[in-house]
C-alpha cells in the first residue's frame, strides 16, 4: 500500500512514517514530499498512491490547492488533511472540497494512528465533536461538491469494474500491477463506503447506485 505524505515540515514528516510504519512495515510504503512542487513532481512522473496526507500551511502551493488539484486531476489517491490548525473553518473547507479526513497534528501518537488506521481502511475521518456541524453548516457554493461526486477514488473504481467482472484478488492485483494487499485495501474501502460485508453486494449496490452498469458479468 502506498503512501505520501507532504509536508514542509520535515522532522514532522519523517515522524509521521515512522509512526504509519510502525502501523505494519512490510504493509506500508512510504514516500515524502518537503514541498507542494516535490508532490506533483512524483505524481506527475507516474507515481500512485493509495492515500495522499498533505499538510494546509507550505510556502508556494498549500493544502488546499494541491486537494483541488488532485481531486481534479483524478490522481487516484484518497486524500487527507493533517495539520496544525484546529479551526472550523479548516476543516469544514477541507470536508467541502472532498477530503476524505482532517487530523490535527496535536493529537497524541496512539490517536492519530488509530486514525490514520480509518483512513486506510477506506473510513472518512474527521474530528467527532464537528461530524454534525459539518454535514449541516451551509457551504460556499464554489466549493461545494455534488452529492455522488468523488464517492470513489479512480483505483477503488478500477477495483470494483473488476470484481463486478468476478475477478478474484489475485487477478484484479495482476491486471492492475498492485499487490494482493493493496486489493484488500482496496476491497475494504468500497465494503465501508457502500456499506455491504461481501463481494456480491458490493457490486449490486454500486450497480444500484449507478456506478457500474447493470450489464456487468
Amino acid at each position: 500500500m502506498n503512501i505520501l505524505i507532504i509536508d514542509d515540515h520535515r522532522l514532522f514528516a519523517d515522524g509521521l512514517k515512522l509512526l504509519i510504519q510502525d502501523m505494519g512495515a512490510d504493509e506500508y510504503q512510504v514516500d515524502q514530499a518537503y514541498s507542494a512542487q516535490r508532490a506533483i513532481d512524483l505524481i506527475n512522473s507516474g507515481n500512485q498512491y493509495d492515500l495522499i496526507l498533505t499538510d494546509l500551511d507550505m510556502p508556494g502551493i498549500g493544502g488546499y490547492e494541491l486537494l483541488k488539484s488532485f481531486n481534479n486531476r483524478d490522481v487516484g489517491s484518497y486524500i487527507a488533511i493533517i495539520s496544525a490548525s484546529n479551526a472550523f473553518h479548516d476543516i469544514r473547507k477541507a470536508y467541502a472540497l472532498g477530503a476524505r479526513g482532517y487530523i490535527c497534528k496535536s493529537e497524541a501518537s496512539f490517536d492519530m494512528q488509530t486514525k490514520l488506521k480509518n483512513l486506510l481502511t477506506g473510513k472518512t475521518c474527521f474530528p467527532d465533536e464537528l461530524w454534525d456541524s459539518l454535514k449541516s453548516a451551509p457551504l460556499q457554493a464554489e466549493s461545494s461538491i455534488p452529492e455522488n461526486a468523488n464517492i470513489l477514488a479512480k483505483r477503488p473504481m478500477e477495483v470494483l469494474e473488476l470484481l463486478a467482472q468476478g475477478k478474484s484478488n489475485k487477478q484484479i492485483a495482476a491486471i492492475l500491477n498492485i499487490t494482493e494487499t493493496t486489493v484488500k485495501f482496496h476491497v475494504r474501502t468500497l465494503f465501508t463506503t457502500l456499506g455491504v460485508n461481501n463481494r456480491t453486494w458490493c457490486v449490486r449496490e454500486a450497480t444500484r447506485r449507478g456506478l457500474i452498469k447493470e450489464n456487468h458479468n
